[in-house]
Order: structure tokens, then C-alpha cells, then sequence
């Protein structure tokens, strides 16, 4: 019987312990929520967006509170090195960093068909 890690490195080449890290910080430090963990999901299936087109993506209002968490959140994630944003002209762009490919990967729709077919 294989278990979980090696399934995660045989199928995916990802590393459960760096994963397990990034989703503590995650829950410990950024109290995720269904709204934020659907965010990091969308922008993890479409590589690099503005908040708003997250949003818009996920179904969720783009405007008030619900921008305003979200960009919050991303903002925090930069701070721990987790995200990085772009910024050109008025817009930031936000993307996945290199330390946390893993984590974009676990979180991809592609990779997690692969994982559960």
C-alpha cells in the first residue's frame, strides 16, 4: 500500500513537509476561511491575477468587505513570502513565489484531478 507522501511525490514531484508548513502558517497566522482558501485555489488554476478577477472567477462580490479581506489577506502572504504581486500601472498582480510552488501545485485543479482519479 503507498501512502500519501509518496503518492505526492511519485504523481505530483511535490514535498508533503514543505506543503504542511506553508497550510500551518495558512490557518495559524491568516485564520483562512472558505473565502480565502477558494481565492488561493482560483489563483493557483490561473497562474497570476488582480484580486477582482479572482473574485469575479470564484462568484463573490468584487467590491467592499469581501475585496478588501481578500486583499488583506494577499497582502499578509507577501509579507511571509508566500505570494509576490506585480504592479503595472494601477493594478497588482498577483502570483504564487518559487518557495511556494508547491503549495500553487497542491492547490492546482490539474494537479488535484491527477492526485484523485
Amino acid at each position: 500500500m503507498i501512502g500519501y507522501t509518496q503518492l505526492l511525490k511519485d504523481i505530483l514531484n511535490l514535498n508533503k513537509d514543505s506543503i504542511e508548513v506553508q497550510l500551518e502558517k495558512l490557518s495559524s497566522h491568516h485564520k483562512l476561511s472558505p473565502l480565502r482558501l477558494k481565492a488561493l485555489k482560483k489563483l493557483a488554476d490561473i497562474k497570476k491575477g488582480t484580486v477582482s478577477l479572482i473574485l469575479k472567477e470564484i462568484s463573490e462580490n468584487v467590491t467592499g468587505g469581501t475585496y478588501k479581506t481578500v486583499l488583506k489577506f494577499f497582502l499578509g502572504l507577501e509579507a511571509d513570502g508566500l505570494l509576490k504581486k506585480k504592479i503595472v500601472g494601477n493594478r497588482k498582480y498577483w502570483s504564487y513565489t518559487e518557495e511556494s510552488a508547491d503549495l500553487e501545485a497542491y492547490f492546482n485543479k490539474d494537479y488535484r484531478q491527477k492526485l484523485f482519479k
